[in-house]
Parts: structure tokens; C-alpha cells; sequence
């Protein structure tokens, strides 16, 4: 036994000096759980971003292969394939992600199904025949149809989809072949009405093969006939609306992980008063999620509009990957569809 300056002795520790032990290894316990506990968001985090770098894979060798983008599964049971109308459009706009269609993961790493989105005009049957329209990606049946003003210029052998428009370039353009820079598109006596079984024809005819989705590289992604009003647009944290803020605009598809609290956003995200998890959507792709416990970013990837954010920061969880037309097309001419 040690002796103490006050003579007193002493057989070990103070209960002082034990509680004092006890804090300091609650201290430490609670630092290596809240370490862990942030490895293990992390890891999830990054097998949510691995998952979602596949489907963004085989999203496009399906568009390669098969020549559409594949609906949502948005109707019961969850079975993991997308749901079609019997006019070949697509059951709803938003949905699961069709997994078992694209051979894909079905889940984040959270355990969550992902979310899908596409373009707002891929649920009705006239405009996934349109070859006129950005919606007819998604087309898988039926026949080709054009809408009023779809011309092709006979000297150069170009599809036009706004006669109007056209016409109206031409206008402000030279008839004098010199002047490369200001000559007309195509002159008027070569702009020839078409309609969608002329184009058809002449596809056939070319050896070109003529099945959905009807459209081609002249099909509009952006622009004059409101094409920009349906497809969807990506911006960064720092929110929607401005130019300076969009990562991605022309987009036909977007597939979003919910994160962390991906079950919570699932089952009280409402649409016509269903939740988003009960196997059958509501009938459009207006959700209600606004008066939810979530971030504003969080909400405007589950509000069903046409606008997503992503956190270029990394500070929300939120993970999405996108799939714009020009995707498509590049997909369609190595697969020989366009």
C-alpha cells in the first residue's frame, strides 16, 4: 500500500477517479461509434453510386439492343417490369425503376427501390409515335405518325420538323450561293410536306429500319415546339430555374436514390392521396411531399415535376444519374436503329 502526503492510505482508486475512467471511455465509445457509424453511411453511399453507374450502363444497352426506353414499373404488383397502356404508352409517368427489365439492381443500398422518372409526354400514345417528339424514345409499337409542319428538303435530303420555322430562316437568308454564311437552309421549292407514312417509305427504301421509337437525329430535344416543357432537367444545390445552376437539361430519364431516409420519402410521398410505395401510382406525376421532414433539395427530387437537384457538394444523400436524348441517339445509331 502506497502512503498519501496526508498519511492517509489508500487500497486503490477514488470513486472520483473511476467515474472520471468511466466518462473518458464513454467519450471514446461514443467517438468510434459516430466513426463507424459515418464508414458505414460512406460505403453505402458509394455502393448507391456503383449501383446507379450500372443501370445508367444498362439503361443504354437496352436502348441499344431493343431500341426504347423501358417504362416504369408503376403498376401492381412490384415486380420489377415496366408497365405499358394497350396503345403501347407508358402506364405512368414515374414509378420503380423496371429492374428486371434492364437487368439491373433493384435497390439502393439502403434497401430502397429507385426511383424513375421520365419524360412527361411518354405516357400518351400519340406522342410516343410522334417522330416529331422527344416522348416517342420511350415508344415500342405502333405506327409512325408526324405531326402538321413536318417537311423534308428535297435537295439535301434533311427532315425538318417546323415548316414555319423554317420558312421563316429562310426569309432572313440569301438566294446567293457565295454567301456560304447566309444561304438559305433549304430552298422554298424543295420543301416538301411529309407525312409520317411518306417518312416511313422513304426509310424503307434507304434500308433504314422503321419501327418505334420514330425518331431520328432531326427530332427536336429542345425548343420551339415546347419539347423543353416535357423533358426533364437537372440543376445543382444551389437550385432550379437558372441556366447557370442546370447540370443537365434535354434529359428523357431520371433514376434517383432516395438515400438514407429513402423509406420515409417512399411511404409519405403522396400522389392523388397514394403513397409512392404502394404499388400503383397515382394518375399523374404531381406529388405531394412539400410538408415532409426533408432538405429543399430533397423535396424537389420527390415533388414529380420536371426538375431534379443534385448536391455537387456532397453534403445531402440524394444520388441520381440521368439519361438526356442525345444519349439515346448515340445508343440507337450503335445499335443500328437510327
Amino acid at each position: 500500500m502506497k502512503k498519501h502526503m496526508n498519511g492517509r492510505l489508500s487500497k486503490g482508486f477514488s470513486l472520483i477517479e473511476v467515474a472520471v475512467a468511466i466518462v473518458i471511455v464513454g467519450l471514446l465509445g461514443i467517438g468510434v461509434s459516430i466513426m463507424l457509424g459515418k464508414e458505414v453511411i460512406k460505403s453505402k453511399e458509394q455502393t448507391t453510386t456503383l449501383r446507379l453507374e450500372k443501370i445508367r450502363i444498362q439503361l443504354l444497352n437496352f436502348v441499344q439492343t431493343n431500341g426504347y426506353l423501358p417504362c416504369p414499373d408503376s403498376a401492381g404488383p412490384i415486380d420489377g417490369l415496366e408497365d405499358r397502356k394497350a396503345n403501347g404508352a407508358c402506364h405512368r409517368q414515374q414509378g420503380r425503376l423496371p429492374w428486371k427489365t434492364i437487368g439491373a439492381p433493384a435497390t439502393d443500398a439502403w434497401g430502397n427501390y429507385f426511383y424513375y422518372r421520365i419524360n412527361s409526354r411518354a405516357d400518351n400514345g400519340a406522342y410516343i409515335h410522334d417522330v416529331c417528339q422527344s416522348a416517342a424514345i420511350f415508344g415500342r409499337s405502333g405506327s409512325v405518325q408526324a405531326p402538321a409542319g413536318f417537311v423534308l428538303c428535297k435537295s439535301t435530303r434533311v427532315f425538318y420538323c417546323n415548316k414555319t420555322a423554317l420558312i421563316t430562316q429562310n426569309s432572313l437568308r440569301s438566294t446567293d450561293e457565295t454567301k456560304f454564311d447566309n444561304y438559305k437552309i433549304c430552298q422554298d421549292a424543295d420543301i416538301q410536306d411529309m407525312t409520317g407514312a411518306q417518312y416511313a417509305q422513304i426509310m424503307q427504301d434507304a434500308s433504314i429500319p422503321v419501327g418505334p421509337p420514330f425518331i431520328g437525329t432531326f427530332t427536336p430535344p429542345v425548343g420551339g415546339d415546347n419539347e423543353g416543357s416535357y423533358l426533364l432537367k437537372v440543376y445543382d444545390e444551389n437550385g432550379t430555374g437558372s441556366n447557370d445552376n442546370r447540370l443537365a437539361g434535354a434529359v428523357e430519364a431520371v433514376v434517383v436514390s432516395f438515400g438514407k431516409n429513402g423509406k420515409y420519402t417512399w411511404d409519405n410521398t403522396t400522389n392523388g392521396g397514394t403513397p409512392l410505395s404502394n404499388p400503383t401510382v397515382g394518375t399523374n406525376a404531381s406529388n405531394s411531399c412539400g410538408g415532409l421532414s426533408l432538405s429543399p433539395l430533397e423535396i424537389e427530387n420527390c415533388d414529380g415535376d420536371e426538375d431534379f437537384m443534385l448536391d455537387t457538394s456532397g453534403q445531402e444523400d440524394d444520388q441520381m444519374i440521368w439519361i438526356d436524348i442525345f444519349d439515346v441517339k448515340q445508343a440507337l445509331m450503335r445499335g443500328g436503329k437510327l
